[in-house]
């Protein structure tokens, strides 16, 4: 996790909450507010999670009863052992959920890397896991391009 680290990290959990913030001002989150929930950023190792990030986002404001960490956590778990988009399994291949699987989707799989959103409708749950995927690789792909050209050979120090 070499372009994973303390530096893209809490930009991306940060980012998370922007999101969610953003898509609740204007009103494309259509459960009432307040919204909130747990984003978890991990990587896909052997079809096993590890996670690198985990954020509760207005975790006070949580209904009673509502974990919405153990449900971001499920649905992280099940998109990491298949390999694929949690919508994409409940939409196309839902023979792939496993008893004690979380079959709500929101947890995206994107070349190793997983994310997950739980805490509003599904479809925005799914959205929030993509823009925070895709602003986690963008944001290592910066770090990588900064130092290749600092590299003295074929091995990262």
């Amino acid at each position: 996790m070499y372009f994973l680290d303390e530096s893209v990290l809490p930009q991306a959990t940060a980012m998370g909450g922007v999101i969610l913030d953003t898509m609740s001002a204007r009103g494309i989150i259509k459960r009432p507010p307040p919204h909130v929930g747990c984003l978890i950023i991990g990587v896909e190792q052997e079809q096993e999670l590890s996670v690198l990030a985990n954020i509760n986002y207005h975790e006070n404001l949580w209904p009673e009863g509502v974990d919405y960490a153990q449900i971001a956590k499920g649905k992280a778990l099940v998109c990491a052992r298949e390999r694929m988009d949690t919508l994409a399994i409940a939409k196309l291949e839902p023979w792939r959920f496993r008893k004690g699987d979380c079959r709500y989707p929101g947890a995206v799989y994107r070349n190793g890397l997983v994310v997950s959103f739980s805490g509003v409708e599904a479809r925005n749950d799914h959205t929030i896991s993509g823009m925070v995927a895709e602003f986690v690789m963008g944001l290592a792909t910066l770090a990588y391009d900064e130092v290749q050209p600092s590299l003295q050979g074929a091995f990262l120090e």
